[in-house]
């Protein structure tokens, strides 16, 4: 019926919200567990997964503080740009009990008895994500995977043209100083890089394109300084000059 005169209807109340729509899940989606897309929840394995946005809040550009979060792994630096990872394992300068995979393809070389390590990508913005198997996968993926398997899978394009950008800055009143104690007088380095993908033609080829850059001044007049009282007793550094102390 009608209102009554002089009655008016209430305002609605601004509190009042929609109903919350229910939350969406996403499965991750792996391969390394039986080499066949299967959710993580339903491999056969204990895997760990470092997925993209992991990769990319990370405050890091080196692949081997990545694996550092992953447990059970232990990760060795072998020099300046090599790494060897182990698990159920003793740690080790070489590793053949530990398969590392790039896109299902494996790293491991026969004749030196390594992994090379330096053909994963430079550009961490690359990388879908990382499968990390902790445990033997032999069975699978032969015997290097006896302790376990690193499978690093790269991105592709898409139907949308997708891309992402990165700097990094290092500069020497944000270094520690040398093991001496003096500083790194002019250092600075610059990380900076980018990904850009999309379709060729839709639901057909895709491109996907990746570039990283590195600028730095490692030049330092103290490079050359004795450290410590002690002057080192090799003046010159070739194997000719020493092959008496080689010997």
């Amino acid at each position: 019926g009608q209102q009554p005169a002089g009655q008016q209807t209430p305002p609605p109340n601004p509190d009042q919200q929609k109903p919350e729509e229910p939350p969406k899940y996403e499965e991750t989606v792996v391969v390394s567990g039986s080499r066949t897309e299967e959710k993580l929840i339903n491999t056969p394995v204990t895997m760990t997964v470092i997925t993209a946005d992991t990769i990319e809040n990370a405050p890091t550009r080196n692949f081997a503080d990545l694996l550092r979060s992953v447990p059970g792994l232990n990760l060795t630096q072998v020099s300046a740009r090599d790494i060897n990872a182990t698990t159920r394992s003793a740690t080790g300068t070489l590793s053949t009990g530990q398969l590392a995979l790039l896109d299902g393809r494996s790293l491991y070389q026969d004749f030196f008895g390594f992994v090379m390590w330096d053909f994963l990508p430079v550009n961490l913005n690359e990388i879908k994500q990382v499968e990390v198997i902790r445990g033997p996968a032999s069975a699978v993926w032969g015997a290097n995977a006896f302790n376990g398997v690193i499978n690093v899978i790269t991105k592709s394009g898409t139907n949308a043209i997708h891309g992402s950008a990165f700097y990094f800055q290092r500069m020497e009143g944000l270094t520690a100083n040398t093991s001496d104690g003096k500083p790194l007088t002019d250092f600075h380095r610059e990380q900076f890089g980018g990904t850009i993908g999309g379709p060729i033609k839709k639901d057909k080829p895709f491109y996907f394109f990746a570039f990283e850059g590195i600028r730095e001044n490692l030049t330092r007049g103290n490079l050359s300084d004795q450290i410590g009282d002690t002057p080192c007793p090799v003046t010159t550094p070739t194997i000719g000059a020493n092959e008496a102390l080689i010997n």
